[in-house]
């Protein structure tokens, strides 16, 4: 419904005013304003976790029994990936 009303504003707005791409845009922004101060307000619903950015941080393990197969083949890795750009037509 609200997708529907907006459209129909909008067609309203544009058949009724002598630059209608000012106006839209304009009305546009005045309400994507409004929208980013009333969720800067809204409550947060979830409670942040202990460790903040730091537990976000990516972690790379390798198991050791599997560490001497992974090293034998990076480079393989490393010099197939820019084989496919060359090759293509």
């Amino acid at each position: 419904m609200g997708l529907a009303a907006g459209a129909a504003l909008v067609g309203l707005l544009v058949e009724s005013v002598a630059h209608p791409d000012t106006y839209v845009f304009s009305v546009l922004t005045c309400v994507f304003l409004l929208l980013a101060v009333a969720v800067w307000y809204l409550p947060e619903t979830v409670a942040r976790p202990a460790g903040g950015p730091v537990r976000l941080r990516p972690r790379v393990r390798i198991p050791p029994g599997s560490r001497h197969r992974f090293l034998a083949a990076v480079p393989a890795l490393v010099a197939g990936c820019p084989s496919p750009g060359c090759s293509s037509p």
